[in-house]
C-alpha cells in the first residue's frame, strides 16, 4: 500500500511504515524519482529474507569494486547521512548501501544484468503504469 503526504524535506522522496510506503507528494512529478523511491524502500521491507541478504552482498561487492574494505563502505555512507543530521549504525548504514543499490540496479541496465547473471533465481523488476501504479517485485523464483 502507499500513502502521500506533503511537507517532508526535499532530500526524503519516501520512507516506508510498516507495510506502506509513504511519497513525498514533491517526488510525484518524477516517475524514475518514484521509480527510485520505490525500489529503496521495499528493498527495506526485505529485512531478514534471503533477497534482502543476496542484494547486500552484491551491493558490498558494487561498492567496494575491489577497492574499498566493507568498514570504509560503511564509514562513507555514516558520514553522508550525518551531513543531514542523520546518525547511523552500522547495521543502519549497510541496510542504506543495499537499498542505494536496489535504486541502482532499476536505473542501470549492467547492474540489472549483473544480478541476473549472478543471481539468476532472483527477480528484479518495477513498472510504472500509465495511471501512475507503481509495482515492484523482487523475489526468488
Amino acid at each position: 500500500t502507499h500513502n502521500l503526504v506533503g511537507g517532508l524535506s526535499d532530500d526524503v522522496p519516501a520512507y516506508i511504515e510498516g507495510d506502506t510506503i509513504v511519497y513525498n507528494v514533491k517526488t510525484l512529478d518524477d516517475p524514475k524519482m518514484v521509480q527510485r523511491a520505490t525500489a529503496h524502500e521495499v528493498y527495506h521491507s526485505l529485512l531478514g529474507t534471503d533477497e534482502h541478504s543476496r542484494l547486500m552482498d552484491m551491493a558490498v561487492d558494487y561498492y567496494a569494486n575491489g577497492h574499498l574494505t566493507v568498514e570504509q563502505i560503511i564509514a562513507a555512507k555514516r558520514a553522508e547521512y550525518a551531513e543531514y543530521g542523520v546518525e547511523l549504525d552500522d547495521h543502519a548504514a549497510l541496510d542504506e548501501i543495499g537499498a542505494d543499490f536496489a535504486e541502482i540496479a532499476l536505473a542501470d541496465e549492467r547492474v540489472a544484468n549483473r544480478i541476473f547473471t549472478e543471481q539468476p533465481n532472483l527477480s528484479v523488476s518495477c513498472n510504472i503504469s500509465s495511471r501512475g501504479l507503481v509495482t515492484l517485485e523482487i523475489c526468488a523464483v
